[in-house]
């Protein structure tokens, strides 16, 4: 029995967590040697510290902390930093305003901060640094991080000023889950996709992060995301620029039930720009389904859908969400949408937006609409266009307002065939539903001034259960298109 209760000791011990066994590991640019053992902060006769990042890590085990003192690390041994897929946590000392991985990475002789490849997990963990100035060519993304085949965790980190000459100016994620928490992009760019952040086929959990002028030639100014579900929660994003999505672009090529999950997030003074068809000055969402929960977007800018632009969404969701003092040149000032009977926008507040330009087909101050969405229970207010279409423009809709309030908005004449619908403007093949809404108080230059139905192809308007200020009065139906004033209608 003795021998017994030995054996049953041994194996305890054998499966006490290794955490228990952990060792702390030091690094110090100044004072640091190499050829020491890395086990104590400062020199002590027997122990000191390491003195490049590299060496620290290579110290380490699974379990262990690697801890850098103060300083700007550049050179051999602190860049191009390789976990080689051990769970160890590297720790700045006193966070990343002071301890700084300078890449020094140019064209000719590029260099990165960290290289995630080997299968990282979340118990790799980076912890306050500043990654400055890497520069990577070629598909090789990723300025400052590139993670690959991995989930590290990637925490209180600054990314300054790192370039991707074709990917992820910040980071580079693909095929991976990275948590990426309380960390600031600033500065990052990339002359194709994801200034900042680049994501394909990768799950990312972002949360609490800022993205402050990061910008990209084509899309994504802060982020990139293609075909996956990254979580953004808390974060905001300001001065991005793209010529797509200047806050976050997403694109779904593979499959049907993936897309963003968005909330809690505040998207100003971004731009989509450089072409007539540049889009989504906070938001450009692409196939898939998109999930955006109480967020604010204001002061973004675009030619169509300055706030977001939502094309061939499906089973998507914008709630909760303030909508406010947006400008496109085109369409869709505050919100263009393009969606199926599934995708819904509801109790939001979309006010203040305006379309500048507009064009034939253009308009929309708060909402430009095709497809068939449902839009309910939003105040849709003091928008403002010039074209038609002051709250919304309903285009080869089938599309559906309930419960919204539509008014003080207004629809200029600002070319032929223009200034029509202050309120609600449907036209071009269109079939659409207003049911229980408040429409009062719109204007239009030409006619309609809360709503009107005009255009060829044809389009049919049903009203039911609505307060319309002036009643029939205020609407205008163009030829032998249809507007039917249902039951239930007052003025």
């Amino acid at each position: 029995m003795r021998g017994l209760a030995v054996a049953f000791a041994f194996l305890a011990l054998l499966t006490i967590p290794a955490l228990l066994f952990a060792t702390t590991y030091y690094v110090n640019d100044t004072t640091g040697n190499d050829v020491y053992d890395g086990l104590a902060p400062a020199w002590d006769g027997t122990h000191g510290p390491k003195k490049t990042i590299q060496a620290g890590i290579d110290a380490a085990a699974a379990g262990d902390t690697v801890v850098v003192a103060d300083g700007t690390y550049t050179g051999e041994g602190n860049r191009d930093l390789d976990f080689g897929g051990r769970g160890i946590t590297l720790v700045s000392e006193n966070g990343a305003e002071n301890t700084i991985i300078d890449c020094e990475g140019t064209e000719i002789d590029p260099h990165r901060g960290f290289y995630f490849h080997s299968g990282e997990t979340a118990d790799t963990v980076l912890d306050g640094f500043t990654i400055q100035n890497g520069r990577m060519s070629g598909e090789d993304g990723g300025g400052g991080i590139h993670c690959i085949n991995s989930g590290p965790t990637i925490t209180n980190c600054t990314i300054l000023g790192n370039v991707g000459v074709f990917l992820g100016g910040g980071i580079y994620c693909r095929n991976g889950n990275p948590a990426i928490t309380n960390c600031a992009f600033r500065n990052n760019s990339a002359e194709y996709h994801g200034g900042g952040l680049y994501c394909r086929e990768s799950n990312p959990v972002i949360r609490d992060c800022t993205f402050i002028a990061n910008s990209a030639m084509k899309q994504g100014g802060a982020i990139h995301n293609r075909d996956g579900s990254p979580v953004i929660d808390g974060c905001s994003f300001d001065g991005n620029t793209a010529r797509d999505g200047g806050g976050l672009y997403s694109y779904v090529f593979v499959g049907e039930s993936i897309g963003p999950t968005i909330s809690n997030s505040i998207f100003t003074g971004n731009e989509a720009g450089g072409s007539t068809g540049a889009s989504g000055g906070g938001v450009f969402c692409r196939s898939g389904n998109a999930m955006v929960r109480n967020c604010t977007f204001v002061r973004n800018r675009a030619a169509r859908g300055a706030g977001l632009y939502c094309f061939d969404l499906r089973d998507s969701m914008i709630a909760n969400c303030t909508i406010q003092g947006n400008r496109a040149d085109y369409q869709g000032g505050g919100l263009f949408l393009h969606a199926d009977t599934g995708s819904r926008v509801t109790k939001c507040v979309i006010s203040r937006n305006a379309v500048l330009w507009g064009d034939w087909g253009g308009g929309g101050g708060g909402i430009y609409c095709k497809n068939n969405p449902i839009i309910e229970s939003c105040m849709i207010t003091a928008n403002y266009v010039n074209g038609s279409g002051g709250g919304v423009h309903f285009r080869e809709s089938s599309g559906t307002l309930i419960n919204c309030t539509i008014a003080g908005n207004t629809a200029r004449e600002a070319f032929a065939d223009s200034g029509y619908g202050g309120g609600i403007y449907c036209g071009y093949i269109s079939d659409t539903l207003v049911t229980n809404c408040i429409l009062w108080g719109n204007s239009a230059d030409l006619a309609g001034n809360e709503l009107a139905v005009c255009d060829l192809p044809l389009s049919t308007l049903t009203a039911t259960s609505c307060d319309v200020a002036g009643g029939l009065s205020d609407a205008y139906v163009e030829g032998d298109n249809a507007l039917t004033w249902g039951n239930g209608n007052i003025t």
